[in-house]
């Protein structure tokens, strides 16, 4: 019978209370993980790593779309441009993997090295983070 097992850091543990958002993690069009990033062409078309965050929680924050804001939870952080969108459910904020520490994001840094229940691979997507602004930028170059 399917069952359902209360994940080690989302909704309704202790964590998320001092760290409300879930962090996800999806692989990006533009490389194969970390691969490609050097590239010229894949430069123009993705300058650079932001976060995707939905209107309602960037508001509760004071986060303006271009601002640059800090991701962070217990294990580390990362500075880096908010994108405001109203397409997350509140309470999630997406950041492509892929982009290297020199790049301005070391996702793993985020994440837990803790095995998934089915499958033991990595929990990439139970991973609890909060999100507060540390000063207004310009707007993202490029385009997505």
């Amino acid at each position: 019978m399917p069952s359902f097992d209360i994940p080690a850091e989302g909704y309704g543990t202790e964590y998320q209370k001092k760290f409300p958002l879930n962090l996800m993690s999806p692989n990006t069009k533009n490389r194969i993980h970390s691969q490609f990033g050097n590239l010229e062409v894949i430069k123009m078309i993705n300058p650079e790593p932001f976060v995707e965050i939905n209107k309602r929680d960037a508001e509760i924050r004071r986060i303006k779309d271009g601002d640059l804001v800090k991701v962070y939870n217990d294990r580390g952080e990362v500075k880096i441009k908010a994108t405001i969108t109203f397409a997350l459910k509140r309470g999630c904020v997406v950041i492509h993997n892929g982009w290297w520490k020199a790049e301005g994001c070391a996702l793993n840094m985020l994440s837990c090295g803790r095995e998934t229940d089915m499958g033991h691979g990595t929990a990439f997507h139970d991973n609890m983070e909060e999100a507060k602004r540390t000063k207004k930028t310009a707007t993202l170059k490029g385009s997505r």
